[in-house]
C-alpha cells in the first residue's frame, strides 16, 4: 500500500500532535534477552567450495548456513573435549608428582621448588596434599 503526500502529511500531523501513551499502557517491554544471541556474519568462499557445501546441505535436507554452523559447533565440541582431556591428564600428573614428592625423604632443591609451585596452585586435590603435608608426621616434613 502506498500513501500519497496528503495522507503522509495527515499521519505526520496526527503523531506530532497526539500522545500514544494510553495505547501503550497494556503493553510490556521485553526485558528477557537470550544470553548468547545469534548474530549474522559474512563468509566468502570459493564458488566450488560453496557448491560442495550446498550439495552436502541438500543431501541432509538443511540450509547451507545451518550445515556450516553445525560443522563449526562439532569442531568446537571436539576441541573442548580434547582440552578437557589434556587438563585431566595434567591434573593426574600433578597429583602423582605431589604424591611422589611427599614420599621422598630428602627432595632436591629442584623438586622442592616444583612441589612448592604445584602446592600453591588452585587444584582442589593439591589442597588435600598440602593439608597432609602440614601434619607433623608426613614424609614431606621429615
Amino acid at each position: 500500500m502506498t500513501m500519497n503526500q496528503d495522507q503522509l502529511q495527515r499521519l505526520r500531523d496526527h503523531y506530532d500532535n497526539h500522545s500514544t501513551a494510553h495505547e501503550m499502557e497494556d503493553g510490556h517491554w521485553e526485558t528477557d534477552t537470550h544470553p548468547n544471541p545469534m548474530v549474522g556474519t559474512s563468509l566468502r568462499l570459493p564458488q566450488d567450495l560453496l557448491n560442495w557445501v550446498r550439495t552436502r546441505a541438500q543431501d541432509e535436507g538443511v540450509k547451507p548456513g545451518l550445515l556450516m554452523r553445525r560443522w563449526i559447533e562439532e569442531r568446537r565440541a571436539a576441541e573442548q573435549t580434547a582440552a578437557d582431556g589434556v587438563e585431566q591428564r595434567i591434573q593426574t600428573l600433578e597429583e602423582a608428582v605431589l604424591a611422589v614428592g611427599a614420599a621422598v625423604p630428602a627432595p632436591s632443591d629442584t623438586l622442592r621448588r616444583a612441589l612448592h609451585r604445584l602446592s600453591t596452585s588452585s587444584l582442589p586435590v593439591q589442597k588435600d596434599v598440602r593439608q597432609q603435608d602440614a601434619q607433623p608426621d608426613s614424609p614431606a616434613t621429615r
